[in-house]
């Protein structure tokens, strides 16, 4: 039995009740919310049923203590509360006892409403990666790291700054891609405008690596039809969200979901122009 969202009188109830995973509507927003330090004050754990909500006895995985530690920062709720300027801001917290915070699992995660005195939040960050449909995924089975805001920020920080060494070696080569037969390679050709080799990985979680888009090998910028929707470099791996960071021709950069990759893929099987002979491969593929 699912619990009746959107019927909460804020300081009317006083039964304690828990929210199964399922129970989040998939409309809710994740944000993490940076607070000052007297907020504890202002959490207040209302209910809206006296409900008692149950694991199901399956066997489940264990998710990661990293990701639950994250959850554990975070709350789900509207975007209108998100976006609101009402005295209190409502959502659901994970309730989960510290000691259960390294061998949880899917029945383990359960919520309670949360009352969150708005003039106590610095920050509010939004999260998409822990959306109630990306959790649910992330319950299915054994899981990989979800990876840090910091660490995608910084992801996207290196290929953007790759991107703009790539620019600065165009205007030194007539606007003409190098025509390189493999993204180490072409990573040994840009150094001297990276001088910084840490910029040339992901701290993708999953792994993988960055990618030259091949199809621009020995092209010419200028004859790029759609530059700001041609992909230039891009993760080889997806975040556990299914997200990547994407740099494009036109030289900026984003993270995209997979709807937008999959519409971002044909551009990477492009056939133009190349311009002179391939150069001779000095590092492995």
């Amino acid at each position: 039995m699912s619990a009746a969202f959107g019927q909460v009188d804020p300081l009317g109830s006083s039964n304690p009740a828990k929210y199964k995973l399922a129970d989040l509507p998939s409309e809710l927003v994740a944000v993490e919310l940076a607070t000052g330090k007297d907020s504890f004050q202002s959490l207040m754990m209302m209910s809206m049923s006296s409900m008692d909500i149950r694991g199901t006895g399956e066997t489940v995985p264990k998710i990661s203590s990293e990701v639950m530690f994250e959850m554990m920062n975070m709350v789900w709720m509207s975007k209108d509360q998100a976006l609101g300027n009402s005295e209190f801001m409502v959502g659901y917290k994970l309730d989960l006892p510290m000691a259960k915070v390294r061998t949880a699992g899917k029945d383990d995660l359960v919520f309670r409403i949360t009352y969150i005195r708005r003039s106590t939040i610095i920050s509010i960050t939004p999260r998409e990666d822990y959306s109630p449909s990306a959790l649910r995924e992330l319950a299915k089975g054994p899981t990989a790291p979800v990876g840090t805001v910091p660490q995608r920020t910084a992801t996207l920080s290196n290929i953007k700054q790759i991107s703009t060494a790539m620019v600065i070696y165009l205007a030194d080569s007539d606007d003409i891609f190098p025509y390189v037969q493999g993204t180490p390679q072409l990573f040994k050709l840009l150094m001297p405008y990276c001088k910084n080799e840490e910029i040339m990985k992901t701290l993708n979680p999953a792994g993988g690596m960055f990618r030259f888009n091949m199809s621009l090998a020995g092209v010419n910028s200028t004859e790029i039809a759609e530059p700001a929707n041609t992909v230039m470099f891009y993760e080889s791996e997806p975040w556990a969200d299914g997200s990547r960071c994407v740099s494009f021709a036109d030289t900026h950069a984003k993270v995209v979901n997979p709807e937008e990759w999959a519409k971002l893929q044909p551009s990477l099987n492009l056939k133009l122009k190349r311009v002179g002979k391939p150069i001779p491969p000095r590092v492995a593929r």
